[in-house]
């Protein structure tokens, strides 16, 4: 089992000062209960944690004064509170890029936003599961960051994208890809294509369709807000950490809690009998 010291994560590591990533996922749960509760509608809670992660401005004004008037700064002082400890010197992080680099705006995402698009995964997973386990079709997009390092990989294209030929067992990717195939769930390692003629090949067989995402904090959100505008039944899971050429310059192992994974087909499962 790999240990938060083993992984060269850049802004964000799920792991904190624990041997897993599960102790964030249950205070994770638990935050999206209280979310809850302070908004009663969780698809405007969802609206609201949107909007606000556009606005840097007034998040830092929340963090500033500390003012609990509302619910945005009731929640955005909750989050902050509860998982800063996932988060790593992200302000210098921002602060070395040029900027040049910066134009890519998921790379210059800061404290505030992250814990809201931590909670926004959360959420979007519980609105969009039942939908999500009713498609006919089913899509998971897998990071090449997961795969071994120090192998030589064997996938292959194959249709849309590159397909896992489960060459080595010890591959992070290899359990993941055996999961998703034991619940009928097509899986890519993706490379940047267009989702639009997975889409539209759906649509031409009469199916529904629905996408699982795995990918880092920013990358996921990217995702999946673009799909919910398609609109496509999305979920999705973060890496434990970001540790990808695109954060560090060269890529290092990236990790993923396969558990959470589980946790949500088998509710599907569950949901579907």
């Amino acid at each position: 089992m790999s240990s938060s010291a083993n992984i060269k994560a850049r802004t964000y590591n799920l792991y904190s000062n624990e041997i897993s990533s599960d102790a964030y996922y249950k205070k994770l749960e638990k935050l999206s209960n209280l979310a809850i509760e302070l908004y009663d509608d969780p698809n405007k809670l969802i609206s609201d944690l949107r909007r606000l992660s556009n606005r840097k401005r007034k998040l830092k004004r929340i963090i500033e004064y500390k003012r609990q008037n509302t619910s945005e700064e009731k929640l955005v002082l909750l989050l902050r509170e509860h998982l800063d400890d996932y988060l790593l010197d992200v302000d210098g992080y921002i602060k070395q890029k040029s900027l040049i680099k910066l134009t890519d705006k998921k790379l210059g995402i800061s404290r505030e936003q992250y814990v809201l698009y931590m909670l926004e995964a959360e959420l979007t997973n519980r609105i969009n599961r039942k939908e999500f386990n009713a498609a006919k079709g089913k899509v998971a997009m897998l990071p090449h960051c997961l795969k071994d390092l120090n192998e030589s990989c064997q996938a292959s294209i194959e249709g849309f994208d590159y397909v896992c030929r489960l060459c080595k067992k010890d591959c992070h990717i290899y359990p993941i890809v055996k999961v998703l195939r034991q619940h009928q769930i097509e899986s890519f390692l993706w490379t940047g294509n267009s989702f639009k003629s997975l889409i539209q090949e759906s649509r031409n067989k009469g199916q529904t369709f629905g996408m699982l995402g795995i990918a880092c904090i920013p990358e996921l959100i990217n995702g999946m807000r673009t799909c919910s505008k398609i609109p496509i039944p999305t979920v999705g899971f973060p890496l434990d950490g970001n540790c990808c050429r695109r954060w560090w310059g060269k890529t290092f192992q990236s990790t993923f809690n396969i558990g959470q994974l589980n946790k949500l087909l088998i509710i599907n499962d569950e949901m579907a009998k």
